[in-house]
């Protein structure tokens, strides 16, 4: 079967379609005329000494395409430029090219490894295979790759251009296929490429034909099944040409081999790599009119619809998923494309990518596969276009399109940048194809930008948000070769304000460079292997994100089921973890690390402030034991009682007096509470940037103003409501309902403050005091929870704030102070404080169940039930109140003994307690 392109019925595709059919009609005359001649835009020159190949197609390429020869006509400067970047350069053809093709010298003695004859049987990566392992090699001329007894000759090498890796394609029957082996070009490495096309489940070769024989073509169109996803099923065309070549035509052919029917994809191109109609589409129409309106220019859509469409034209090979699945093959094309009746119709420029606005659906359905993400098997969702999966980083390759739609620069605004606000299609001057020129509706911002110095972020960013102090002009002065003091002042600010990073501006090592927060390198375009951990463990990526969002270091590792964080001394399968944007500088595993900010950034990786699962925050206290029935409702219609303290933002907004408003909370963002949380750069440095606080106000309208650094915590631990929220209770039917005046998770700061906070139910004619808590209140939060912990437990103190790990306790504060001297519990009493609140609440619980309240088990939201009168909710409150902060036996256990012992008092006078009640409190 032939199948050949038809249009689409949708309108910007059929306005292409119809260049193509003038182009044809056109064609001769302007090939014949030169686009150079009159009406040049450029003038008229010869020809720059571009190098386009044209490789060897087996069809003609699809109709309209000229090649970018016919544009450099015209456009001789452009067509310069474009020669030399990374879109003319994907693949090489042996006969094109020659041994300029080939870059793999792992032992860099300036010789390929092919002509070492290089055996990778001795290569930890493919010990697997044994003998059978691929033997690189060249013989008479011709570049080979060996696999058990068959010498497969490479006419191709795809890469090899300085940046990630090389592969090599040999050809079988009509159609091209990528071998096994990959050369990792920065590390000088060896890794296997789907080594399950050309290795069976026992690591045997799977083929034995000789090479050039009709049988080896029959032996791969016998794996092109649904059984075995394999063989003519994984060439090159049909899985990977269509992002690769310029006006391809593509169509499934049956050929006989041997007397045997092979299915086999097969191409036609105008050129071998990306050309300019790649990118504008077919060009012949525009080459013969010179009309504007006969070429799509990307670069002149505009609104959130013009740039989603100037999007996907990068877009469309820019992602990773699949689309149509050709008539015979057992595997999907990977490149975009529909499939109307026996007609594929390949995506062009100017198309909708995920949804052709007609009945045929989008060009490409994108993958959702966890393989291909790291955190995609917690957060594997679909936002509201129902398109993009949701994830934190991408761990594959070319997946650049479906980063933007995660972060920012999303185009879902009409100021939102393209992808070419960011890189120049057309130049290779900046590593990376990095534009070199900042335009913003039409209009030059900054010439000479370069990622290295921030200009390219800044050319944007300046006047507005934190570097509102910089202008365009001193970012320009930058890029012109001016000193960097302006921007770098404001550098720092950000830095401080939002990390709290107050430490010399080092772009050349990162360290205030935009990319390398904000593009941490968390995908590669090899394999996860151990040839690619950094020096901290964690898997080392090759291609930066392109969510423009911080990946901060509480979603590196998995220990714990269905956690992102880590309660180990050192990451508990780090090997495993993925790379994040602190990594390269700070090293989680070697606790005790001298490198500053290890200690803040990894404690507090492990702490409660950086725990995001989606399920909520679970029962007080632990957060290893979750679940669906201690989830916190954070998407509800009414969650704008937990944005303050569960969101970063939500609580700066807070404090700045901001009413929080109820918004769909994304699981990254739940219970995340970084750096920029608790500092800013506004703050002093003598107080490390924290946010000052003046005085404090608890539910209760008792305020505090002491706790210097620490009343940073005192708002979303002062519990939610107290004694007034209880005697304004009302029953309905006869019954309280203890939800509606819940304290809330760890109230540390009422329970601290006692009668200064009035979190409890206080009784009236009972006198409540402070009297054994008196020093801790000065020595607030911070002295003890941040007290760094014992030698190699980065679970203990710093910013993992904990004071217990299993066994393990942070005592340093309490031998520190000068009351206790050296101590190695925090019964430094001995009087066993927590023991006797546990007999209190034990007693408690006993007497609100004779009172038929109905506790909750596990002990969860709403806690108590059917409370029928107000001395049973005046008692559950305060139960639920001191139950709710585990440390309460340390912060002021006297307070809290008070409130139970006045509960029992109230509910039951007669409850026999354990010894003299005198001593009790002793």
């Amino acid at each position: 079967m032939i199948f050949n392109l038809r249009p689409s019925e949708d309108p910007g595709v059929l306005r292409i379609r119809r260049i193509a059919r003038v182009g044809a009609l056109v064609l001769a005359g302007a090939l014949l005329a030169g686009c150079g001649a009159a009406g040049s835009r450029e003038g008229q020159s010869n020809l720059p000494p571009v190098l386009v190949q044209k490789g060897d197609p087996v069809l003609a390429a699809a109709s309209g395409y000229v090649g970018s020869a016919t544009c450099g006509a015209c456009h001789p400067s452009i067509y310069a430029e474009w020669g030399n970047t990374l879109h003319n350069k994907p693949l090489k053809t042996v006969a094109e090219i020659g041994d300029a093709a080939f870059v793999n010298d792992a032992d860099g003695n300036g010789v390929n490894d092919f002509k070492d004859g290089l055996d990778l049987a001795g290569n930890v990566n493919f010990s697997a295979f044994g003998a059978n392992a691929p033997r690189l090699g060249i013989e008479g001329g011709k570049y080979s790759i060996t696999i058990g007894a068959v010498r497969y000759e490479v006419q191709r090498v795809q890469g090899g251009n300085g940046y990630w890796k090389q592969r090599y394609q040999t050809r079988i029957g009509r159609s091209y296929y990528i071998l096994p082996v990959q050369y990792n070009e920065v590390q000088k490495t060896y890794t296997v490429y789907n080594g399950s096309n050309w290795y069976d489940g026992s690591n045997a070769p799977r083929f034995a034909a000789a090479y050039g024989s009709d049988a080896l073509v029959v032996q791969m169109d016998a794996l092109n099944n649904v059984l075995d996803l394999k063989g003519t099923a994984v060439s090159f065309e049909n899985q990977c040409a269509g992002c690769h070549q310029t006006g391809m035509a593509v169509q499934v052919d049956t050929a006989t081999y041997g007397g045997t029917s092979v299915r086999e994809v097969v191409t036609g191109y105008v050129e071998l790599n990306i050309g300019c109609e790649a990118c504008h589409g077919p060009g012949a129409a525009h080459a013969g009119s010179h009309d504007p309106a006969d070429i799509l220019n990307p670069g002149r859509l505009t609104g959130v619809e013009g740039i989603r469409r100037a999007n996907e034209v990068c877009g469309s090979c820019h992602s990773r998923g699949a689309s149509i699945t050709l008539p015979g093959m057992s595997l999907p094309m990977q490149a975009p494309a529909l499939l109307s009746g026996s007609a594929a119709i390949p995506f062009l420029p100017g198309n909708n990518l995920l949804n052709d606005l007609g009945a045929a659906g989008a060009f490409v359905a994108l993958t959702t596969a966890p393989s291909n993400f790291w955190g995609s098997v917690h957060f594997a969702a679909a936002d509201v276009n129902g398109k993009f999966p949701l994830y934190t980083a991408s761990k594959s390759h070319h997946q650049q399109y479906m980063d933007i739609g995660q972060g920012p620069h999303a185009a879902d605004k009409p100021f939102d940048v393209p992808c070419f606000g960011c890189h120049s299609p057309h130049s290779a001057a900046n590593r990376h194809m990095v534009a070199t020129t900042v335009k913003e509706g039409g209009v030059t911002k900054v010439t000479g930008t370069k990622e290295e110095n921030d200009t390219l972020c800044l050319a944007c960013h300046a006047a507005t948000g934190d570097f509102s102090g910089i202008t365009t002009g001193d970012v320009q002065a930058v890029a012109a070769g001016g000193a960097p003091t302006t921007l770098n002042t404001a550098i720092l600010s950000h830095m401080i304000r939002r990390a709290n990073m107050d430490v010399p501006i080092d772009l050349p090592n990162g360290v205030g460079r935009c990319t390398a927060c904000h593009m941490p390198k968390t995908a590669r375009s090899a394999a996860y292997t151990s040839s690619f951990l950094d020096a901290d463990g964690k898997q080392k990526g090759d291609i930066r994100s392109h969510t423009m969002k911080v990946v901060m270091p509480n979603t590196s590792v998995v220990d714990v089921t269905n956690t992102f964080f880590n309660t180990s001394a050192t990451d508990n399968g780090v090997s495993t973890s993925m790379p994040v944007a602190c990594s390269e500088c700070h090293r989680a595993s070697t606790a005790g690390s001298a490198v500053a900010g290890d200690y803040e950034l990894y404690g507090w990786a492990r702490s409660g402030h950086a725990d995001y699962l989606d399920t909520g925050i679970g029962g007080y206290g632990d957060r290893l034991t979750r679940t669906a029935a201690t989830a916190e409702p954070y998407n509800s219609a009414s969650n704008e009682a937990c944005v303050p303290c569960h969101t970063g933002d939500g609580y700066v907004a807070a404090l700045a007096g901001t009413a929080p408003a109820a918004h769909p909370i994304p699981p990254t963002e739940r219970n995340f509470l970084n750096c920029t949380t608790c500092h800013d750069s506004a703050a002093p440095a003598a107080k490390q940037h924290v946010r000052q606080i003046g005085t404090v106000t608890f539910p209760s309208g008792r305020a505090v103003t002491g706790g210097g650094n620490s009343k940073i915590c005192f708002p979303c631990h002062a519990g939610r409501n107290s004694k007034a929220s209880v005697d304004a209770a009302a029953p309905v039917g006869g019954v309280f309902n203890l939800g509606d005046v819940d304290p809330h998770f760890l109230p540390a700061a009422a329970i601290l403050h006692g009668p200064l906070a009035g979190g409890g139910y206080e009784y009236a004619g009972r006198d409540y005091t402070n009297i054994l808590s008196v020093v801790h209140i000065a020595a607030s939060c911070a002295a003890c929870h941040m007290a760094a912990g014992p030698a190699a437990n980065w679970n203990l103190g710093g910013h993992a704030l904990a004071m217990t790990d299993g066994s393990a306790l942070n005592t340093t504060a309490c031998s520190s102070t000068g009351c206790h001297g050296p101590v190695t519990t925090f019964d430094v009493r001995g009087t066993d404080p927590r023991g006797k609140l546990d007999t209190l609440l034990a007693l408690l619980d006993t007497a609100l169940a004779a009172k038929g309240v109905v506790k909750a088990s596990p002990f969860a939201f709403p806690y108590f039930t059917n409370i029928t009168t107000a001395a049973e909710l005046r008692a559950a409150y305060n139960y639920t109140f001191v139950s709710a902060d585990p440390g309460a036996h340390v912060h002021n256990w006297w307070y809290a003994a008070q409130l139970l012992f006045d509960s029992l008092n109230d509910l039951d006078n007669t409850v026999v307690y354990p010894g003299n009640k005198a001593e009790f409190f002793r």
